[in-house]
């Protein structure tokens, strides 16, 4: 990819405000890396490689995350084996990726996450945090990684996987009973359910709890109004 000489010397310069002291300029310049999108990749990975502190590379790896582009890959796989919150980080970077619409990218991050969840040598927090960058993956990818995490011998990871299937089991009621118009209390919940079990659903279903959720907001309108 060509970049002009003056694109080049922007990215320089926001790449650099990624290892500097203030906070502010280091979101800002995430924020416009993040426009400028898949000309600063190149410029970002060589950042990491230079970078000297963590605080640096998880700026990095921010920026990465935000711009969604398959190369992040290489660098988070780098990342990941650095151990603290650089290989957490690591961990959202390549989530960012999982729903690449370029296949071989979604299936090179899932493949990092499953790995790192399962890696019995890694730091927990790290497993936990792969595990949860899951979370918005089909329901039986998110089940094959808890079955094998049933019988790990961490016990907070353990734990983790045996909430999954009473967790997915309270938001399939919830999604059965909006179905049938009967809503619950809080719409986050309905939201949550709706994430992974809309796709799947019959328009002729979805079309009567939208009918049960207008129902619902027009009492509210009315009661709002004291009539």
């Amino acid at each position: 990819m060509v970049i002009k000489a003056s694109s080049a010397n922007e990215i320089r310069t926001l790449v650099a405000a990624l290892g500097g002291d203030d906070e502010v300029a280091r979101d800002a310049a995430i924020a416009r890396l993040a426009v400028i999108g898949g000309r600063a990749v190149d410029a970002l990975g060589r950042a990491y490689e230079d970078a000297a502190d963590p605080t640096t590379r998880i700026a990095v790896l921010r920026a990465l995350e935000s711009i969604g582009d398959g190369r992040t890959i290489a660098v988070a796989r780098r990342a990941l084996g650095e151990r603290g919150d650089v290989a957490v980080a690591a961990t959202s970077a390549l989530r960012s990726l999982l729903d690449s619409p370029h296949i071989p990218t979604g299936t090179d991050a899932l493949d990092a996450l499953v790995a790192t969840a399962l890696d019995a040598a890694a730091e927990r927090r790290l497993r936990l945090a792969a595990f949860d960058a899951l979370h918005d993956m089909p329901g039986a990818v998110r089940a094959r990684v808890a079955e094998a995490l049933a019988s790990d011998p961490d016990p907070r990871l353990k734990s983790r996987a045996l909430e999954l299937p009473r967790a997915a089991a309270a938001a399939e009621s919830v999604w059965q009973d909006a179905l049938e118009g009967r809503l619950p209390d809080d719409p986050a919940t309905l939201r949550a359910a709706a994430q992974t079990r809309a796709p799947s659903t019959a328009l002729g279903a979805l079309q009567k709890m939208i009918d049960a959720i207008r129902l619902r907001e027009g009492s509210a309108s009315r009661a709002a109004r004291g009539g």
